[in-house]
């Protein structure tokens, strides 16, 4: 601003200024007058003057004043050789004023002993002294010598480590900071690389600035910044440090010079980062727990905090949560007759609680609350409740099913004449009920008095598990629910479910209990929906279900295996003509029939399936065999295939003739079922298309 030649510059001045001028001696307390003296300057010297800074120091005061420390030459836009050549010491005190920084002390050492009255720079007499001033000079090249070792004091005398680096990155001037910092005398450092110094993940960036600023432009203002770092002390330990660099170039030779002010910030880091890990764990806490975390004034029951659980669980933002008596007011009716009172009661007594309630939702779902509560004392009394409500109306509506459906199951044993039974351990003898009998086939005179008889009526296979059952309910208290065969007096097989649980007296298994149920019905039931699950009516071969579940199987064989299969789709070409004019029933019989020669075709591994209609898919795996031979062997199949039924049917007397079309692809671990399932389905139409009862491989020009 002062270069520019503007009021920007008296802008920035204190209200309470005071400064030295620099063509006086004197101490101007008047913010007025001083802006007087500078618009004196900028008019005497109206052009732009360039300032060519040397070097630069601050120091920070306190948290609302700095100081900083310039020296600099001026270059007046006039033909002069002398003035430029000084060296211009300026301290300036920078305050901070209602969030601004103004200038609230100036001081500048510059060599206005030429000036005349009137004049700020000695423009009129400049060329006509310049020859004194030359023999002034080496004068005042010791003046500046002492000026620099007065710098040099007063950076010694600051907190922070000054420092010098090379374009190399070696130290060529640290100030004694540095033996307080990390232990070592500046002498031992000062030629030696920084790398040394810094902590090896660090030296990244460390270089990436080092090669920024060596290759920017020359001006010392085109290379400045901060980082951070970490410096190796000498006895092992690392400390944080923040610099400040900037890259000042020798008007001279151009030679350049990185300066920097580093700082210890390693107790701020450390605190930043334990108060970062506190932070998150604590984010951490609140948003991965499945319920809503709260705090609340113990006196109050108010709410001074809520997690954003609240919000989605119950409608309520946290706003509302946060008025007073909002959570008494949305208790149910029936809760808050009591829930307010325990919580006073317990948090009286400063005790945890632990407690059920029901809470009325912003939609008006009633919601189950569990709400688990921790009081926290100050001086001995109440201060804050802190707790975690869970969402648990699934938990009670579990609950409340159960209830019913344990009411439901005592009325249909009592309708399902279920037969029960009991083993006393210490004589080993069995007790039936009637039902039990009926069960077992045989007459009520039958003596069912040991075990041993009793496991007879299983099948072999079967009764090491009863026997395991029984022993692990004597000697482990285990109940066990068990489903098996029996075979009946009568010589018929049943299947039957067998529950028992064992009575204890004294620590020990007294007695074993339990019922048996025929759930032969139920077996066959079972038997049934999975063959109409996963098997065609008509034909018995698998249905499109069965096939997927079968090809998933065969895919991860492939991949295994690293083999392929193929699927074979075949449709009969003449079968509708057949279905309508010789009618369904000779239709069900032609497919019947070519359900039967397809089987006869493959090898007992492979899967002959229906889809529906006129539709079969043949399933092959090859996984013993080189990809290349899953082509030809898929071919000599579907050889067989044509021929077989190509063949003439003999249908309830009639005689037809139907030939199949079929449509080939191949597949390995990672094909689309479907898709390879698409692909035969247009490998079988290319095949009717070109003349029908012949097979054709998918290739890519069948798309589209």
């Amino acid at each position: 601003m002062y270069a520019a030649r503007d009021d920007r510059l008296t802008a920035r001045f204190s209200e309470n200024f005071t400064g030295y001028t620099g063509g006086g001696d004197f101490l101007v307390k008047d913010r007025d007058e001083w802006i007087k003296i500078t618009r004196q300057d900028f008019a005497q010297v109206p052009n732009r003057i360039r300032i060519e800074m040397l070097d630069l120091a601050l120091q920070d005061i306190s948290e609302e004043v700095v100081a900083v420390s310039a020296f600099f030459h001026i270059h007046l836009p006039i033909s002069d050789r002398v003035l430029s050549q000084e060296t211009a010491r300026l301290v300036l005190v920078f305050r901070l004023e209602r969030g601004e920084w103004m200038i609230a002390h100036s001081g500048i050492s510059i060599p206005y002993y030429l000036v005349r009255e009137g004049e700020v720079y000695p423009l009129k007499g400049l060329e006509d002294r310049n020859k004194e001033l030359e023999a002034q000079l080496e004068a005042k090249s010791r003046a500046l010598a002492l000026s620099e070792v007065r710098f040099r004091s007063l950076v010694e005398n600051l907190n922070d480590v000054l420092f010098v680096l090379t374009p190399e990155g070696r130290f060529r001037y640290l100030s004694l900071q540095w033996r307080d910092a990390v232990g070592y005398e500046p002498g031992e450092s000062i030629g030696q690389s920084f790398e040394r110094y810094v902590h090896p993940d660090d030296l990244p960036a460390c270089f990436s600035m080092l090669k920024e600023y060596v290759g920017a432009e020359a001006s010392p203002s085109a290379a400045r910044g901060t980082i951070e770092f970490r410096v190796r002390c000498k006895d092992g330990a690392f400390k944080w440090y923040i610099a400040n660099v900037s890259k000042l170039t020798d008007p001279g030779d151009g030679s350049l010079t990185l300066v920097g002010i580093g700082r210890d910030v390693t107790q701020a880091k450390h605190a930043d980062e334990a108060l970062k890990a506190s932070e998150k764990r604590f984010r951490d806490m609140v948003n991965t727990t499945d319920g809503i975390v709260w705090e609340a004034d113990a006196t109050t029951f108010t709410f001074t905090f809520i997690s954003n659980k609240a919000e989605r669980l119950l409608g309520f933002p946290a706003e509302d949560w946060l008025q007073p008596n909002f959570w008494v007011a949305h208790l149910h009716p029936e809760d808050q007759a009591w829930a307010p009172a325990y919580c006073a009661s317990c948090t009286g007594r400063l005790e945890a609680h632990d407690f059920e309630y029901r809470f009325i939702a912003k939609d008006g779902r009633v919601v189950w609350l569990r709400d688990i509560v921790t009081v926290v004392p100050e001086n001995g009394r109440p201060r804050w409740l802190r707790g975690v409500m869970v969402d648990v109306s699934a938990k009670k509506q579990i609950e409340a099913e159960l209830e019913d459906a344990r009411k439901m199951i005592e009325d249909v044993q009592h309708l399902s004449k279920l037969g029960g039974w009991k083993y006393e351990r210490a004589t080993g003898k069995v007790k039936w009920t009637k039902e039990v009998y009926r069960i077992h086939g045989v007459a009520d005179d039958f003596d069912p008095d040991k075990a041993s008889q009793t496991l007879e009526f299983y099948y072999p296979e079967d009764r090491p598990a009863i026997a395991q059952a029984l022993h692990r309910a004597v000697e482990y208290v285990e109940p066990y629910d068990l489903e098996m065969r029996l075979l009946r007096a009568d010589g018929r097989t049943i299947w039957v479910r067998i529950l028992g649980a064992p009575q204890v007296e004294d620590g020990q298994v007294v007695s074993i209990t339990g019922n048996i149920m025929d759930i032969t019905e139920r077996k066959i039931a079972e038997q049934e929906i999975e063959a109409l699950a996963f098997y065609d009516p008509l034909t018995q071969l698998p249905n499109r279900r069965l096939l997927f579940d079968r090809l998933s199987v065969a895919r991860a064989a492939c991949s295994r295996c690293k083999g392929k299969g193929a699927l074979l789709f075949i449709d009969l070409d003449n079968f509708k003509h057949i279905n309508d004019t010789l009618g369904h029933d000779i239709g069900d019989l032609l497919l019947q029939e070519a359900a039967h020669r397809l089987t006869s075709c493959v090898r007992e591994g492979d899967t002959v399936a229906r889809l529906g209609g006129d539709e079969f898919i043949v399933m092959l795996e090859f996984h013993d065999q080189p990809e290349s031979c899953a082509a030809p062997a898929a071919a000599n199949v579907a050889k067989k295939v044509l021929a077989c039924l190509g063949a003439d049917y003999l249908l309830g007397g009639t005689s037809c003739r139907s030939t199949p079309s079929i449509g080939i692809s191949l597949f390995d671990g990672d094909s689309d079922p479907h898709e390879v399932l698409r692909q035969a389905d247009r490998a079988m139409y290319r095949a009717k298309s070109e003349g029908r009862h012949t097979m054709r491989f998918f290739d890519s020009t069948m798309i589209g």
